[in-house]
């Protein structure tokens, strides 16, 4: 999970854009967000990141939306995260997340 998070996070730190405001998140903000994100499948936690996406943006007046600069917009934070699994649950339980792990341990692809 944190490997596909910071992952997902490096993403928008590589743009020329938000590349001067420095990393979105901390070595520990990034841990707490991987523990709010326990149980949640890779599918499950893209979600989460895109929900946490549209938390700078909802912030935005709706009058702004159409010419508003991206360098405008603040960086995803801790709480953009919390606010996301709210709204994004696990969509497998954690029996079966368990079930696959030990299926890809014995059959999968190796890292």
């Amino acid at each position: 999970r944190k490997a596909l998070i910071e992952h997902l996070l490096n993403k928008q730190a590589a743009s020329a854009v938000v590349k001067h405001k420095g990393p979105a998140l901390s070595a520990k903000q990034i841990d707490n967000v991987v523990k709010l994100t326990d149980g949640y499948s890779g599918s499950d936690l893209t979600a989460v990141c895109q929900e946490a996406a549209l938390g700078p943006i909802r912030e935005l007046d709706p009058k702004v939306l159409r010419t508003v600069k991206p360098e405008d917009v603040r960086q995803l934070n801790e709480k953009d995260f919390s606010n996301a699994v709210q709204n994004i649950r696990p969509s497998v339980s954690k029996e079966n997340l368990n079930t696959f792990a030990k299926w890809a341990e014995q059959y999968g692809v190796s890292r």
